[in-house]
């Protein structure tokens, strides 16, 4: 399986012009983000925003959403009521639902 960057590389060899152009802007967009200071996102320092495994490939979040959600003991599990998604506003104001 290739890397991120080994990806990113093949598919700029196939860009035209107009869009090499758009990729490099949202890359210097990235890049300038990424290096302000307190910028809430991905720093040379900071990847706690991004999971990366020991072969530097990123992982999938819904692989990372189930290893914390098994890390909840089953009676907190119960306590999330069934209808939440439908309901989320609801839950989330606080309101009570009949």
């Amino acid at each position: 399986m290739l890397s991120a960057k080994e990806q990113l590389y093949q598919h700029i060899d196939e860009l035209p012009n107009e869009l090499a152009q758009e990729v490099l802007d949202f890359l210097l967009f990235v890049k300038t983000r990424r290096d302000r200071p307190g910028n809430n996102g991905i720093s040379r320092t900071n990847t706690s925003t991004v999971e990366i495994d020991r072969d530097g490939e990123v992982r999938p979040v819904w692989e990372i959403v189930a290893e914390i959600g098994s890390r909840i003991p089953e009676e907190e599990w119960k306590k999330v009521p069934t209808d939440l998604a439908r309901n989320f506003k609801k839950y989330q104001n606080g309101q009570e639902l009949s």
